[in-house]
């Protein structure tokens, strides 16, 4: 299980950009590119507008992780893209063996998140709700960005 936490649950937002990646025609990976760029930026303007310190205890999960205990929590830029991803793959494929994969690697990476003390509840939820909203705005403007790439 602490394999699943500290690597699937901390790298989940990549895993589910490879997966859109894979199911993607190559022509929208500049869209997909742009998507991700765009989400990050949103995520990090929210922390530095709300400044929200993470929770006391806040853990290292692995070598990767470079975010210092001290700095902002809110919203979950994990659970942002993670969220996003999934809504876009469910929405795109429509396909319920995806829906499910990308539902629980999702899960997987706000649980980590919350189980480390990176984020409090409230951060993760806002985080994955923002993601939602992403990841359907993205789904309905992606072809109209495709006709003009």
């Amino acid at each position: 299980m602490n394999f699943l936490l500290t690597e699937l649950g901390y790298f989940g937002p990549l895993i589910m950009i490879i997966v859109i990646i894979i199911i993607s025609k190559s022509c929208e990976y500049k869209i997909i590119l742009l998507f991700v760029v765009i989400n990050e930026l949103l995520n990090r303007l929210l922390k530095y507008i709300i400044n929200q310190p993470r929770p006391e205890g806040c853990e290292y999960i692995n070598t990767w992780d470079s975010h210092p205990p001290d700095s902002c929590g809110m919203p979950s830029g994990h659970a942002q893209q993670a969220a996003a991803a999934a809504v876009y793959i469910i929405l795109y494929t429509k396909n319920p063996i995806l829906a499910v994969c990308a539902t629980a690697q999702t899960t997987l990476t706000m649980y980590q998140r919350y189980n480390y003390k990176k984020h409090t509840t409230l951060q993760i939820i806002i985080g994955a709700s923002i993601g939602m909203i992403m990841g359907i705005l993205f789904y309905n403007i992606s072809p109209y960005i495709e006709k003009n790439i």
